[in-house]
């Protein structure tokens, strides 16, 4: 089994390896440097490493901006009565001006895909619809969606869809 440890933006493999590799009794096996495919002639001190948080490895620059500035997303979320995380509508423009740019609001029905008759935070998304591809947006309740599930016609979300190819990620009410 190989691991792949994150050091200084860079991917490198190992220093775990097969036992067959690890041939010249180091324990350790061969290690390559992913960017310029030479190999590591000995293994990483682990010492020197610095531990950084899964989100400024995996996440994008607008959701680490936003994390940055206090605000949490909740990740996932079945339904829109479970999003708890908050942001001030006041607070927007603040937000807005870290990530230099304008956020663009969508309907509910422009951006998610109806699921019995209804919406809900994890069905796909249609990217289509989105100004240059933007990753972070607002998704608005518009008074043409069913009133049935659990949200109102106004009721407005913060959304990321960092890390997820076919639906929106990361959510945040709008208060």
């Amino acid at each position: 089994m190989k691991i792949n440890e994150i050091t200084d933006d860079k991917i490198i493999k190992g220093p775990w390896g097969d036992k067959k590799i690890a041939k010249d009794g180091d324990g350790y096996g061969t290690m390559f440097d992913l960017e310029t495919g030479k190999t590591v002639s000995k293994p990483i001190d682990t010492d020197s490493l610095e531990q950084i948080p899964l989100r400024k490895a995996f996440g994008s620059s607008e959701y680490n901006r936003i994390i940055e500035m206090g605000y949490e997303f909740d990740e996932k979320p079945s339904y829109f009565s479970t999003i708890k995380k908050e942001i001030p509508r006041g607070k927007l423009g603040t937000v807005q001006k870290a990530l230099g740019r304008k956020i663009h609001v969508y309907t509910m029905e422009d951006i998610l895909e109806p699921h019995n008759k209804g919406y809900y935070p994890q069905v796909d998304a249609n990217w289509n619809v989105l100004h240059d591809n933007e990753e972070t947006f607002i998704v608005r309740v518009s008074k043409h969606s069913t009133d049935i599930h659990d949200y109102r016609a106004g009721d407005m979300f913060l959304a990321n869809r960092s890390g997820a190819s076919s639906y929106i990620r990361m959510w945040m009410r709008i208060s």
